[in-house]
């Protein structure tokens, strides 16, 4: 977030809690260049926007429109009581699950430079499709319970199910070529019998000797004919 988004969508009726970057322009420069202390906070409103910064570990800032300057207590996981501005407090409290789905689709990076921008939005896209079935299914179904990485290999065995190989061509059937003709220097060409089951018309200069009549037959249609 920053100051100039924020106002914009106040004036279009939509609120907004961000964390903020104190670098980006039009930041409240008394805000920008305090110093705190750990437990103390700064903020100042301006047209509408509250811009507060909050000493933890380290600084945190951040940029409200619907909150007020106030403080959160809670208690830890350790059951101690703590508190932060009521900002962070609803940030942390609402983004938590965002955080956690930008960790899990960083598992299995995708992202490559070539990669047009269209194409990885669609990706990026069903990666998340993908992420919130595996939430759903753990969490609607009595089976076992799997791992992000064991769920996406089991959907996709099931949208790429195992075909048995085609099957090998005998030493009798192998493709080869009509003989050259003496007028035309080239070899005879022929309609493909298995595309003319399939109301194909396609000519072939090969043919197989290994079955009866020495059937015309294009060389992606000979694994298939002799099925």
């Amino acid at each position: 977030m920053d100051f100039d988004l924020s106002t914009k969508l106040l004036h279009h009726e939509t609120y907004s809690t961000g964390t903020l970057r104190l670098d980006r322009k039009n930041n409240l420069v008394e805000v920008k260049t305090a110093e705190l202390n750990k437990g103390e906070r700064i903020c100042r409103l301006a047209d509408g926007v509250m811009v507060g910064k909050w000493r933890d570990k380290s600084d945190v800032a951040f940029i409200t429109t619907e909150l007020l300057n106030e403080v959160t207590t809670y208690c830890n996981k350790r059951n101690e009581e703590k508190s932060m501005p009521t900002a962070i407090f609803h940030y942390n409290k609402n983004m938590g699950g965002v955080d956690r789905q930008d960790q899990m689709t960083s598992y299995y990076p995708f992202y490559r430079r070539t990669l047009r921008w269209y194409k990885k939005l669609g990706t990026h896209i069903f990666q998340l499709l993908l992420l919130h079935a595996h939430t759903m299914y753990n969490k609607y179904t009595n089976a076992k319970k799997l791992s992000f990485y064991d769920f996406r290999l089991k959907v996709i065995a099931t949208l790429l199910p195992l075909k048995p190989p085609p099957p090998k061509l005998t030493k009798f059937h192998f493709p080869e070529k009509y003989p050259l003709t003496a007028s035309t220097k080239r070899g005879a060409r022929k309609r493909c019998q298995n595309c003319s089951r399939q109301n194909i018309r396609k000519d072939t200069m090969y043919f197989c000797r290994g079955c009866v009549n020495f059937p015309p037959l294009c060389i992606e249609c000979f694994p298939q004919f002799h099925q």
